[in-house]
């Protein structure tokens, strides 16, 4: 995508898809494979960490990734469900940040078949993360679905920035207006 797709509403909207379904079709170094996940922290302030983008579907307005049980990310978003999501994409410099609201996909088994089995394994490490090890090689790994947790946040809000030396560009969008988008200053 060239900076001509930032000129309209509906091609900034469509550049965040863009990016977001190249991430699963490619897999690769994508803007928006590894997103940036800001929680509530338990002890009040923020957390951040980055997860792989897993699912996507546009109509619905929603994302997928995973993680363990057992981490303090699912705690926090047990007990705060809204968070932000954020990638960059450096070429485009454009920077994409969605508000949802995070939950738990209980039917789990279909999900965990198509996890690569040494992904699988991760979410059996013996002690939980976060955990104090002696050493890396301390930690035991087996698959274990029981640990294995979905997560599905379902876009609220989208905010983007384009870093443009002629004219940087802002849009928002919200699902309480079909995301019909508005320009902000930047």
């Amino acid at each position: 995508m060239t900076n001509d797709d930032f000129q309209t509403l509906a091609g900034t909207y469509a550049a965040v898809w863009s990016r977001i379904a190249d991430a699963l079709i490619k897999e690769g170094r994508n803007a928006a494979r590894f997103l940036t996940l800001a929680t509530q922290a338990q002890d009040g302030g923020g957390a951040a960490r980055i997860v792989v983008l897993r699912g996507a579907d546009r109509d619905a307005g929603t994302l997928e990734f995973h993680t363990d049980t057992r981490s303090k990310k699912l705690a926090e978003l047990t007990t705060e469900p809204r968070a932000t999501l954020l990638f960059w994409d450096a070429e485009a410099q454009f920077q994409v940040r969605l508000n949802a609201t995070l939950h738990v996909i209980e039917d789990r088994a279909d999900r965990w078949a198509r996890v690569p089995e040494g992904s699988q394994r991760g979410y059996g490490s013996q002690p939980p993360p976060g955990h104090p090890v002696p050493s890396p090689e301390a930690v035991s790994q087996a698959p274990a679905i029981e640990n294995f947790a979905p997560v599905q946040a379902r876009i609220t809000g989208i905010d983007t920035l384009v870093l443009d030396p002629t004219c940087h560009r802002r849009a928002r969008f919200d699902r309480a207006d079909g995301f019909a988008g508005t320009w902000c200053a930047p």
